[in-house]
């Protein structure tokens, strides 16, 4: 059953997003349409996968790459990105994304790291209060946690 259906399913055209990865496959168009409506919950399920990782954001020949130190922070940030929730950049003070076409410069305290778990059972921490600069210049102010593991 499960591989009649995708042999019936078309995968989900991304290229209205101009940093979708052609290899990623994605069948289920209400999650698009709930990302595209803007529904908050899926905004900031969209947004903490951006944000929340260790991934390293680096180009090569123009293309953004991303270097993740698990298949799981790797897969989970590509969703990310191929939904519209972008992670271009970060810095000891700021972390840059770019949210449906439009950058949003994070500044804040990052705290994102595995000391404090076994090596098999390793987590990701992350609670920042936030500085939020959009190209419109607005400023507010949010809070973040975040805690994903296997």
């Amino acid at each position: 059953l499960k591989q009649y259906y995708f042999q019936r399913t078309k995968p989900i055209d991304f290229s209205w997003n101009s940093h979708y990865e052609e290899g990623f496959k994605f069948y289920d168009t209400k999650l698009l349409d709930d990302t595209r409506a803007g529904v908050p919950e899926v905004t900031e399920f969209w947004r903490l996968l951006a944000l929340c990782h260790t991934v390293m954001p680096e180009r090569d020949k123009g293309q953004l790459v991303y270097q993740a130190q698990s298949p799981d922070e790797a897969a989970l940030t590509s969703a990310a990105r191929n939904f519209g929730f972008v992670f271009r950049a970060r810095t000891p003070q700021s972390i840059t994304i770019e949210v449906m076409g439009k950058e949003e410069l994070l500044i804040g305290a990052w705290r994102i790291g595995h000391g404090h778990f076994p090596p098999k059972r390793a987590a990701t921490i992350s609670c920042a209060f936030l500085s939020l600069l959009t190209k419109t210049k607005r400023d507010t102010h949010k809070y973040f946690i975040a805690l994903s593991g296997t």
